[in-house]
Order: structure tokens, then C-alpha cells, then sequence
């Protein structure tokens, strides 16, 4: 990393903090712990690897250890998101629960299949595993953003700001990495300025949504939700279903 990639995280990590203090004062860290929590780790992680910036083997070992912290997180977060917004429907069929976890093993699955079938080119073998796995992680965030799409869309929800915000922030960070890495893994050195900031300047995107969203007060309840329990919910979900397969 140069000075200007030192600053440039210098100035995110900022950013963030300033999301940090908004969650801390609206009180949404407790609704939220591991989004809270993850947020903490990007700004321990900008600190820890400004402390080892001169010397490139401990800043390695340093910024690829978070990677898989922020990883774990991003994901944990992800399926506190998921609990909150379909939490209606967790509880109303057992079955739901599954949902999120089931489809996160065949995306990882599949990712991993295409990662290691176009292993990256003019890179030592750790980078082509530690470009590989970056790809996996990236294809998650992303069909979990497509997974709540879907599940919103047919169960007839509204997506809540501060949810929608979460998700499409990591999805916005996921894309511009997995440009990142499939431009690195695909094309070598070629385009190696575009695969070293896309993921850093998407992040700072991401990170601005999150702010946007975190910024306002929630949105209260629409009145046609009030009212409604799980099972009434679940059977509407479940005659829009059959009105869409009547369709075809």
C-alpha cells in the first residue's frame, strides 16, 4: 500500500466512525450487534494496518487476518438482517429458518466451483487462493442481497430503510470487489490500477449509503400492517404464491 491507499483508508475509516457515533446515539447498536460490531472491526483493522504500513510482510498477514474477520461479520450480519425482516415468518414456519443458510452453502458452493475453475494468472499461489476465497465471499454478499430481493418481492413486504440500507450496502461493496478480483484473477498485472482501488472506492460508496440510511429516523409502521399476526401474513405469502403459479 502507498501513502495516497493509506490515506485514502484513513478517510474511510473516518466515515466510518461517524456511522459508528449515529448507531451509538440512536441506540440501533443493540439492534444490530453484529453490524455494530463489524463496523468496530474496520476501523481496529484501518488502525492496526496504518501501525505495520512499513513493513509489507506483517501488513499482509495483518490486512488478509481482518479480511476473514470482516468476512465472518459481514455474513453474521447479513442474517441478523434477514431475522429481523422476515422475522414473522421464521416464526410462523419452522421451515423459513433454513432459508438463509441453505442458500449461503449452494452460492459458496458455486462460486467456489468458478473460482477454482479460472484460478487467478500471474500470482503466487497464495494470492491465487487468498483472490479465490475473495470471490467466494463477494458472490455471497451478493446473492444474499438477490436472495432478499426475491423473498421480498414474493412475500409482498416493504423493505424497511434501515435493513435495505444494510444489505445494499454490502452489495455495493461486493460487486466493486469481485470486479476487483476477477479483473486481477482474469487479466494478471494488465489492469492493475482498476483492481486496486475499485474495491476501496465501492467501499466508500457503501459506506455512504449506510450513513444516508442510518441518518434518518426508521419509518413507522404502514397502518395495513398493524395489527396483522404471522399466520395471516404467512397466508397472504402464500395466495399471492398461488395467484403467480396460476399465471404461468
Amino acid at each position: 500500500m502507498n501513502i495516497y491507499g493509506l490515506l485514502f483508508g484513513l478517510m474511510v475509516a473516518a466515515v466510518v466512525v461517524c456511522l459508528i457515533v449515529v448507531l451509538w446515539k440512536r441506540r440501533l447498536h443493540r439492534e444490530f450487534p453484529f453490524f455494530f460490531t463489524y463496523l468496530i472491526s474496520v476501523v481496529l483493522a484501518t488502525i492496526a494496518e496504518d501501525v505495520v504500513f512499513h513493513n509489507p510482510y506483517l501488513f499482509f498477514d495483518v490486512y488478509w487476518s481482518f479480511e476473514g474477520i470482516h468476512a465472518v461479520l459481514a455474513l453474521l450480519a447479513l442474517y441478523e438482517v434477514f431475522r429481523r425482516v422476515f422475522l414473522v415468518f421464521c416464526k410462523a414456519w419452522p421451515g423459513f429458518e433454513v432459508v438463509f443458510p441453505v442458500t449461503a452453502v449452494v452460492i459458496v458452493l458455486l462460486a467456489g466451483w468458478n473460482a477454482a475453475s479460472h484460478p487467478a494468472i500471474q500470482a503466487d499461489p497464495i494470492i491465487v487462493v487468498l483472490l479465490a476465497v475473495g470471490k467466494v465471499v463477494r458472490y455471497l454478499q451478493a446473492g444474499v442481497f438477490a436472495l432478499f430481493f426475491l423473498l421480498v418481492w414474493i412475500l409482498g413486504l416493504d423493505w424497511e430503510e434501515y435493513p435495505f440500507g444494510i444489505v445494499l450496502g454490502f452489495t455495493i461493496s461486493a460487486v466493486g470487489a469481485w470486479l476487483a478480483y476477477d479483473v486481477r484473477s482474469e487479466y494478471g498485472i494488465r489492469f492493475i490500477t482498476f483492481a486496486k482501488y475499485a474495491g476501496p472506492v465501492t467501499y466508500l460508496a457503501a459506506v455512504l449509503v449506510w450513513l444516508a440510511a442510518f441518518r434518518r429516523p426508521q419509518a413507522a409502521p404502514k397502518q395495513w400492517l398493524l395489527g396483522v399476526t404471522p399466520e395471516q401474513m404467512l397466508m397472504q405469502a402464500k395466495q399471492y404464491l398461488a395467484l403467480l403459479k396460476g399465471n404461468k
